[in-house]
């Protein structure tokens, strides 16, 4: 390859990982959320031969599969035809995104650099919005107002403090997996994410999201955070984020937000009754909830069949008065899960293929457990299956160190 031809490469690269380090940025094009750019200049790339695509053993077998639950999934739509072109657009993009971005990070083509300056855009952003709220209506569709002072948080450059959450951790997620999974390399920047995340975003979601990965990263490596704790220099790590959580209780407390009001009613008398009030009486918790457990229970019920794009509320309407389980239902045709929406439309066929991406990095061990359980976690909630980042950090996950992780066996 000449200098030219990877100069032209380089700039096409930055170019496709800046469009999508922006998924909401619209610029009110269109009614929907997620912006078409990037998969748009990921064509042109591939036409003038600017990228390629890099698709392992894996990726065949994970597509194929995909594929024929697409179409089985195809011949179920009812109704509108757009609901059909939405569905295929977004499972293809996956795939699309994540073999563009496999070529990216096995050729050493994603800037490290780009992201951060991405991630510092959002935060200011999010200032910006504060004292100027109609700056973000420029460039999308916002769907909360400007509610900081009353206890809820900022969306920045996204349609809701949620989805500006969600980007500050796959922006961590791919700079760790860009630094060899050190976290001391681009420590502070981690460090204003998350506290960016408590106090600027506030996503309750987000923050439960944070609260059960780290309990369950701290059970499965009891044994290896007791012997970092005996390290009398990582004492300092320790007491530092001791200090950061002590922070954050006082803040939510002082400013009431809505992860504190949601703890102070769980913990308030009876667990289970409380839970089950919070359930329906939280539209956000209990619509999320029912979008994630009700694709599993249909995925039971049809003998893990996939089903209609559009098909989710016919479902709720029939799975949900058995169960009993929502009382006020918020089942809508699109979903607020991303795992709920995969496995509804995908079926046996989706988790095969799910199960097909992850595992070998659970068994090669070469991505930090904690990691993965914050990633997988962090698809039970409504990040849009078209969002280009999620496929970006699982091709990160195999070839973002190319050097140390030998996936020879599946090329």
């Amino acid at each position: 390859m000449n200098n030219k031809n990877l100069s032209l490469k380089i700039i096409f690269a930055n170019t496709f990982l800046f469009s999508s380090l922006f998924p909401f940025v619209t610029f009110r094009l269109f009614l929907f959320d997620t912006q078409p750019y990037t998969f748009l200049i990921g064509l042109i790339g591939i036409a003038f031969s600017l990228c390629s695509f890099h698709i392992n053993k894996i990726y065949r077998i994970s597509f194929l599969l995909v594929l024929i639950a697409l179409f089985i999934s195809s011949f179920s739509v009812k109704g509108e035809l757009y609901y059909l072109v939405r569905g295929l657009y977004n499972y293809l993009s996956l795939f699309f995104y994540l073999f563009i971005f496999s070529y990216f990070f096995k050729n050493n083509l994603v800037n490290k650099k780009i992201i951060k300056v991405a991630n510092y855009i959002y935060i200011l952003f999010a200032f910006l919005q504060l004292y100027f709220p109609s700056i973000i209506n420029i460039f999308l569709y916002a769907r909360t107002s400007n509610a900081f002072f009353g206890g809820r948080g900022l969306s920045s450059l996204t349609p809701e403090p949620f989805h500006f959450g969600v980007i500050l951790i796959l922006f961590s997620l791919i700079i760790l997996i860009k630094s060899e999974y050190n976290v001391r390399k681009d420590l502070l920047i981690h460090v204003i994410n998350l506290i960016s995340l408590f106090t600027i975003a506030r996503s309750a979601t987000l923050i439960l999201v944070l609260i059960f990965s780290s309990i369950l990263a701290f059970i499965i490596n009891i044994g290896d955070v007791i012997r970092y704790a005996n390290n009398i220099k990582n004492l300092r790590y320790i007491f530092f984020l001791c200090i950061l959580f002590t922070i954050f209780i006082f803040y939510s407390i002082q400013y009431e937000t809505r992860i504190f009001s949601i703890i102070s009613i769980l913990i308030d008398g009876n667990f289970k009754e409380n839970f089950i009030s919070l359930l329906n009486a939280d539209r956000s918790i209990s619509g999320r909830l029912e979008h994630l457990i009700i694709p599993f229970l249909a995925f039971y019920k049809d003998f893990g069949l996939p089903h209609a794009f559009n098909g989710f509320v016919e479902s709720s309407e029939i799975i949900n008065p058995e169960f009993g389980i929502f009382l006020d239902s918020q089942a809508q045709v699109k979903f607020m899960s991303f795992m709920g929406d995969y496995v509804f439309s995908l079926g046996i066929f989706g988790i095969i293929s799910a199960l097909l991406l992850i595992l070998p990095l659970i068994l090669k061990n070469k991505v930090p457990n904690y990691i993965l359980i914050i990633f997988i976690t962090l698809l039970a909630t409504s990040v849009p299956i078209s969002t280009p980042l999620v496929p970006a950090v699982l091709a990160g996950f195999y070839y973002g160190n190319n050097s140390s992780i030998n996936y020879n066996k599946y090329n």
